[in-house]
């Protein structure tokens, strides 16, 4: 009786991490995919033109400049996303953005407000907490004005 107590709750134990395995790995899917379409939007607005792109990252005045963007994707939300800027039930996106000024192989870092940005290095951050903590995904790029 002991041995199929064991078994049996051996079993359960496996069903609970492949539930858990499984709605991590969709989890991560969809974190990805906002990831991805948090930074094409940005890229829009960067192929909107250089000098609006900075006005649009200087509306958030704090360093590194940090935006929550919630639904729908605009900019203006400065800072942290708090507990309500949720997408799709569960997460929230944030976008870093450092600038600095490239000369040859300097690159020099400045206030995005300095006349002198041609480079802003962007940190898209999707991320979502559950009962084995906070979970991420990432992705970076670097706007040029060229």
């Amino acid at each position: 009786l002991t041995v199929i107590a064991l078994i049996v709750i051996v079993l359960i134990s496996l069903s609970v991490t492949s539930i858990r395995n499984t709605y991590f790995s969709k989890n991560q899917n969809i974190s990805n995919r906002y990831n991805q379409e948090i930074m094409e939007w940005v890229r829009g607005e960067k192929d909107l033109g250089w000098s609006q792109f900075l006005n649009n990252i200087n509306t958030c005045s704090t360093f590194p400049h940090l935006t929550c963007f919630s639904n729908p994707i605009s900019w203006g939300n400065c800072g942290e996303c708090n507990p309500t800027e949720v997408v799709g039930g569960i997460f929230k996106r944030e976008g870093t953005f450092e600038c600095s000024s490239v000369v040859g192989s300097v690159e020099t870092p400045l206030s995005c407000s300095d006349p002198n940005v041609n480079n802003i290095e962007t940190t898209i951050e999707v991320y979502w907490d559950d009962a084995q903590g906070r979970h991420n995904s990432k992705a970076s790029t670097i706007f040029t004005d060229y």
